[in-house]
């Protein structure tokens, strides 16, 4: 008898587009689209900067000090990026994301306790 057939197999080959770039994800909002779509907009937060600043110019037409500043108030999330998918790639995702939140946790965990015992280790009797 001759050798068990092999599965068909596909390789996929990652390659990043012109767009691909890293962001921070401080948070998402979105909802569903007409067509049930789960719609995901990633945003991160942070202080807002200056609309405007201006500055005392010295006699040589150096900057000078700061005079004032106009700033919006609170916080700013800037949405970085917005995407959509089926249900289906909804749950994968999910199941990706608590796949590595339990990998995550238990390396913290394995982290803390390494970090526990030297600690105690290091201490020197009294």
């Amino acid at each position: 008898m001759g050798e068990p057939d092999k599965p068909p197999s596909i390789k996929f080959h990652y390659i990043k587009s012109n767009f691909f770039r890293t962001v921070r994800c401080d948070g998402v909002v979105g909802g569903l689209n007409s067509q049930g779509d789960l719609i995901v907009n990633v945003y991160s937060e942070r202080s807002p900067i200056p609309r405007s600043v201006v500055h005392e110019l010295s006699p040589d037409m150096s900057l000078g000090p700061e005079m004032g500043r106009k700033v919006r108030d609170g916080v700013v999330r800037e949405v970085e990026i917005s995407f959509s998918m089926n249900l289906q790639m909804a749950k994968s995702m999910r199941d990706w994301i608590d796949k590595c939140v339990i990998e995550a946790e238990e390396i913290k965990k394995k982290y803390d306790i390494m970090r526990s015992t030297s600690k105690g280790d290091s201490q020197q009797p009294n």
